[in-house]
């Protein structure tokens, strides 16, 4: 399968680096307000996706990006995950989910706990990365030693292992959630395996 990385371009509290992070995608997905975003930064999205109800007036946007989405049971983020992953990405990095309004805040992580695609999912934040981790064995290379990282999970964990961490775990069960509050990396080289749930795996940068 050929790579294909997807950015979706959310309308929360924006990041810094926007165009040299979108150098490095294939398709850029507007999730409606994110449209003003990323016009801000002089760049057109391949797609827009909503109900439109959050684009700047002004915006100069071609019509044929805009795929206008009227259904209010979804978000315009559910939208535009859901389109993304019609188009068969290996990656989707979801872009400023976070930071403007709280309600928004705990519907997108609702939403990335019940994403089920085949894509790797990534969130990048103003101050933070997470990585969502299905069960499974992750062999994280190259870290950086000292950084700060927390785990979590809304289910149940069967057999969390980590190793490299300042505050490690051999095959440990949790049975309603997991709240793995300011670990540390102290190896370059760490692992993360677990039998059953998912779990959010964030840097603080």
């Amino acid at each position: 399968m050929n790579n294909h990385k997807i950015a979706i371009v959310c309308n929360g509290k924006r990041i810094d680096n926007l165009t040299e992070i979108l150098k490095n995608v294939d398709t850029v997905i507007a999730a409606d307000g994110g449209a003003n975003f990323c016009l801000d930064n002089n760049i057109s999205p391949d797609f827009i996706i909503g109900d439109l109800d959050s684009i700047k007036l002004n915006c100069k946007i071609k019509n044929e990006s805009l795929i206008q989405i009227t259904d209010q049971n979804l978000t315009d983020l559910q939208k535009s995950l859901n389109f993304a992953e019609k188009l068969n990405p290996t990656e989707i990095l979801v872009i400023s989910a976070f930071g403007k309004r709280e309600d928004h805040s705990i519907a997108n992580l609702l939403i990335f706990q019940n994403f089920s695609g085949k894509a790797k999912l990534k969130i990048l934040e103003k101050n933070s990365e997470m990585i969502i981790l299905e069960a499974g064995n992750y062999f994280l290379k190259n870290q950086e030693i000292g950084q700060t990282i927390s785990l979590f999970s809304f289910d149940k964990i069967e057999k969390l292992t980590l190793i490299g961490f300042k505050y490690p775990l051999l095959n440990e069960t949790f049975q309603n959630n997991f709240i793995g509050v300011s670990n540390e990396i102290l190896q370059n080289d760490c692992e993360v395996k677990f039998k059953t749930g998912k779990l959010f795996f964030i840097k603080n940068l």
